[in-house]
């Protein structure tokens, strides 16, 4: 007995050994997490504001003690340079996608977006844009204060550069002008069409004309062929709203000449440059995802939707790389096919999405329900 209360420690000694060995691992693992996170910041960081000045040991006052740690090694790697492309015009398709949100008070949000791309370039048969970029706009700022820094950051512009900028006439859009420069704002042929359908689709040698003007980008022709068009052609029901639409378009009368004469005045080169008006095509790709069947969304939930088809609209194709000694060709596979080719059926059923999360029923306790199952 003797021999086991002189070697055995006692309940006290024990409980501030165990202590001691907790707080060493404690310690360690908690320097080992804080290094991790400082290479994480370090690595994420906006390196055109914020650089590495030099290495240094700072602590950290925890319920274990003081904790001292510093950057590790790879925290002096040198910061690489982004090279930056000349551009003498770049073309920007603004326009605002409405979204509707779930458990807010607000029924829906705007999203003001805008492509950016340098031109058109001809691939086989087909026009395609030149290096297109997507910007999504956060906050509540003003648009173009934001979307400053978006063409700053890749491109070298000087006071000789110009932006032409394509829009539906929003009021937010048309600013653009008074933020840069050398702008140039046009109105977007696609809506001013939809536009003057819904007054003169039903008037065909008018409707035809309006055509033409359009295809032509002569405003004073388009203006000409508007003003004669008379009230009692129009529906009762829409000629207050087909006055103010006139006034609309003379207001926005040098918005609807061509953009190259502009630039050809300039002295730039406008040889492969085509109209502006690729921006409606854009928006029905992210309106297809975002408000078909009647979805609603949480405002991270849609910011991240959005980001995610803007980084696969930049990305195009997949190319698949072969392992081996041998030289191979990349196979360039369609995003759109890999994901037809997951929801094929197998076994009897199909492993996909469920119908009823598809459409408005989603929304409903059923629906809700299912979704709180999703990882089971």
């Amino acid at each position: 007995m003797q021999h086991f209360t002189t070697i055995i420690p006692t309940m006290k000694e024990l409980e501030q050994w165990m202590f001691r060995e907790l707080q060493e691992a404690f310690a360690s693992a908690m320097k080992t997490a804080l290094e991790m996170l400082d290479q994480i910041i370090l690595e994420q960081r906006d390196r055109q504001r914020f650089r590495v000045k030099a290495e240094r040991e700072t602590s950290v006052n925890t319920v274990f003690g003081s904790i001292r740690f510093k950057l590790i090694e790879r925290a002096e790697e040198p910061v690489k340079v982004v090279e930056k492309r000349k551009a003498r015009v770049l073309f920007v398709e603004a326009d605002g996608l409405y979204t509707k949100l779930r458990r807010r008070r607000r029924r829906g949000m705007e999203h003001a977006m805008a492509a950016m791309h340098e031109g058109w370039v001809k691939v086989g048969k087909r026009v395609q844009l030149k290096d297109k970029q997507y910007y999504l706009h956060r906050g509540n700022g003003d648009f173009w204060e934001g979307f400053g820094d978006f063409p700053a950051e890749r491109y070298e512009i000087d006071e000789d550069t110009w932006l032409v900028v394509n829009g539906d006439g929003a009021p937010w859009i048309g600013e653009c002008e008074s933020y840069f420069h050398k702008c140039i704002y046009t109105l977007d042929r696609y809506h001013v069409a939809r536009d003057l359908k819904r007054f003169v689709g039903h008037l065909p040698k008018v409707w035809k004309d309006v055509r033409q003007s359009l295809a032509r980008q002569d405003a004073a022709a388009l203006l000409a062929v508007v003003e004669i068009v008379p009230a009692e052609d129009i529906e009762p029901e829409q000629r207050k709203d087909w006055e103010e639409y006139k006034q609309f378009l003379k207001r926005h009368r040098k918005h609807l000449e061509d953009y190259r004469k502009t630039l050809q005045a300039a002295g730039i080169d406008t040889s492969g440059m085509r109209p502006m008006g690729s921006g409606e095509a854009q928006m029905r790709i992210f309106a297809r995802r975002t408000k078909r069947g009647g979805y609603s969304w949480s405002e991270r939930g849609v910011s991240t939707m959005l980001r995610t088809i803007m980084r696969r609209q930049e990305a195009g194709l997949v190319r698949m790389a072969y392992e081996g000694d041998s030289p191979t060709p990349q196979r360039p596979v369609s995003i759109r096919k890999l994901l037809r080719d997951a929801i094929r059926p197998t076994k009897g059923y199909i492993s996909g999405m469920i119908r009823l999360l598809r459409g408005p029923w989603q929304s409903s306790t059923t629906g809700m329900a299912l979704k709180g199952l999703r990882g089971y």
